[in-house]
């Protein structure tokens, strides 16, 4: 067998293995910390179907976004998008490549990495499925 179709199936076991048993919500302090933006929203997994399906006017299954952690959006520019996920190194697989980047395990969307939030208020937040963080 080829061994480069053992490292690949290594990795495609060990990412839905990932994604499969750590797949619990993150802390504020963890978005935060995570956050490409200095100022953001943040909707987790288990909002982002009606987040969706609300702004869109259709309905989204949440199975659909399995194996999103969140969405990252940019306050000072709404349309740049940052969606964490453990499968972000797959995402040059797609066929839409619409302004697309990957890294620090994102995906982003018409955008890049920012720069890291300030980290003095977040001992104030409580969990919540979408923050907004200013």
């Amino acid at each position: 067998m080829n061994p480069w179709k053992v490292i690949l199936y290594i990795i495609i076991i060990g990412a839905i293995s990932y994604t499969m048993f750590n797949h619990g919500m993150d802390s504020p302090q963890e978005i935060v910390e995570n956050s490409p933006y200095p100022e953001f929203m943040f909707v987790d997994s288990n909002a982002t179907s009606i987040v969706i399906s609300h702004n869109s006017g259709k309905h989204f299954s949440p199975y659909i976004f399995y194996g999103i952690d969140g969405i990252y959006s940019n306050i000072h520019s709404p349309n740049e998008i940052a969606i964490k996920t453990p499968f972000w190194f797959l995402a040059y697989l797609t066929p839409y490549q619409m302004n697309m980047t990957t890294g620090n395990g994102c995906i982003y969307i018409n955008s890049g990495y920012v720069g890291k939030p300030d980290t003095k208020w977040v001992e104030y937040m409580s969990d919540s499925n979408a923050i907004a963080y200013t």
